[in-house]
């Protein structure tokens, strides 16, 4: 357990992994957020390779879910253009 000091703004108390250097995280991927009690906020994040992998995973699955998305809009504007096309005909 160790005692972090943000100036006068916060004290804290960190049972977490450490670094040496803040630089030897590499990139920073937040994957949870929440409160634990008033005031209190906890993050779970990952880092270097492993916050890449999960934010190029990410964009996939969001590319994947668009083009889903577009081909279901492009599906029902043509099931609406025939069902338009048989009431003309029954007309």
């Amino acid at each position: 357990m160790r005692v972090l000091s943000f100036g006068e703004v916060s004290k804290e108390l960190c049972g977490g992994t450490h670094v040496g250097n803040v630089s030897q995280i590499g990139a920073f991927f937040i994957t949870k957020e929440g409160g634990v009690s008033a005031g209190v906020r906890r993050i779970e994040a990952v880092c270097s390779k492993a916050a890449l992998n999960l934010a190029k995973s990410l964009a996939r699955r969001d590319r994947r879910a668009k083009n889903r998305a577009k081909k279901r809009r492009a599906y029902e504007r043509g099931k609406k253009t025939k069902s338009r096309d048989k009431k003309s005909l029954k007309r």
